[in-house]
């Protein structure tokens, strides 16, 4: 894949992006030569041509990209993971979380599926919006597990958040809160904890 000033990726690596300042594997010094502040908050649209991904971390599939601002103190994502846009700033800060109040009947703004692992808190990253991706499921999947099946936001307590996960009954309180947060659907046979390969759909406009 290219690399421009608008999307450089110092380890050239989708899924392996942990940088303390946009752009830059070590913060400048001072932070006013960073040259490439123009590129927080962009989405890329990359075919699998264009990409390249570290395999012993996992695939990545084509689809649209968007470098992101992980909250300083926010808990540290997993692979596959929902995150949410902060939404106590400026949206052109371009900042995510993995927090979720699940207490409310709308889910918080969907962000994106996140690719790193161990993404340092107060970094940033890129996460994919639209696409191909692998998603990581609840520990029990509530619903039946099938390759097609609709897949959303868990809504099961704080050990899952961001989490996916299967409902049959949409008629359920549970089944209507999973319905809008609705992401995509199963392309592969979910499990159990797992990371599954969904068709993300987010209406995900920022920027």
């Amino acid at each position: 894949m290219s690399v421009t000033q608008i999307h450089r990726i110092p380890s050239g690596f989708l899924n392996d992006v942990n940088n303390p300042a946009i752009g830059e594997p070590t913060a400048p010094s001072p932070v006013s030569l960073n040259s490439f502040a123009g590129q927080l908050g962009k989405e890329i649209v990359l075919d699998a041509s264009q990409i390249r991904y570290k395999s012993s971390v996992g695939t990545i599939f084509g689809g649209t990209f968007r470098y992101v601002r992980l909250k300083a103190n926010s808990a540290v994502p997993v692979i596959g993971q929902m995150v949410f846009w902060d939404d106590t700033v400026a949206e052109d800060l371009y900042q995510v979380t993995a927090l979720e109040s699940i207490t409310t009947v709308v889910a918080a703004s969907m962000a994106g599926i996140i690719l790193t692992p161990s993404i340092t808190a107060g970094n940033l990253t890129i996460i994919q919006t639209s696409g191909l991706v692998k998603a990581k499921f609840v520990g029990t999947i509530t619903g039946t597990k099938a390759i097609g099946r609709p897949v959303s936001i868990s809504v099961a307590g704080t050990s899952s958040i961001g989490l996916m996960d299967i409902v049959d009954d949409l008629t359920t309180t549970a089944g209507e809160l999973l319905l809008s947060r609705f992401v995509g659907r199963a392309v592969e046979l979910p499990t159990d904890g797992g990371l599954t390969t969904i068709d993300l759909q987010l209406q995900n406009p920022r920027g």
